[in-house]
């Protein structure tokens, strides 16, 4: 029974090997995404030591070569900085939106939803987004990123999102369609 159990490890540990080589010589070829794959292993310590610095130049290198999953990562790695480093743990954000809604959320609220994101929550990257389109807090407001957060999770299915990037289109159509017949 021992011999099985140390045989099933050694075949982890080479298997390990094998995916991260395999995912090396695939990023040196130049693949975006083995990039971004190596990144995430070097974020999360799979079969490799843990390297947040390494992590943050391998997102770094797939984003320059249009990596959108590399792309919206370096944005959840970016505002969770900010919220570490601007904001104490038990402070709220308190926003006044259109219609005397407001909205009150603490540094644990914004970390949680963070969290959610990170894992490939849709409806958590889609809120990220929108935070990005106001502006929130420790958030500038920035579309561009809004609109890296709406794709993100529009295609994992958000349909929220969706129909925000619809908009956008149909009114970017529009203003162009203005413009060529005025």
């Amino acid at each position: 029974m021992r011999g099985i159990f140390i045989l099933v490890l050694l075949s982890i540990f080479v298997f390990a090997n094998e995916h991260i080589d395999n995912l090396i010589k695939l990023a040196k070829k130049g693949d975006s995404n083995a990039i971004y794959q190596l990144g995430y292993c070097f974020e999360n310590g799979i079969d490799v030591k843990k390297d947040l610095k390494r992590a943050k130049e391998l997102y770094q290198k797939a984003a320059k070569l249009g990596n959108q999953d590399a792309i919206v990562t370096l944005g959840l790695m970016n505002l969770d900085n900010n919220l570490q480093n601007t904001t104490h743990h038990n402070n709220s954000i308190k926003v006044k939106m259109k219609n005397d809604f407001s909205l009150n959320l603490t540094t644990k609220d914004l970390k949680e939803l963070l969290k959610k994101a990170k894992s490939g929550d849709k409806d958590a990257i889609f809120t990220i987004g929108a935070l990005y389109e106001s502006g929130f807090g420790v958030i500038k407001q920035d579309r561009e990123k809004a609109m890296v957060f709406y794709k993100k999770a529009a295609s994992l299915g958000s349909k929220k999102a969706k129909e925000i990037i619809l908009l956008r289109e149909k009114w970017f159509c529009w203003l162009v369609y203005l413009v060529i017949c005025d």
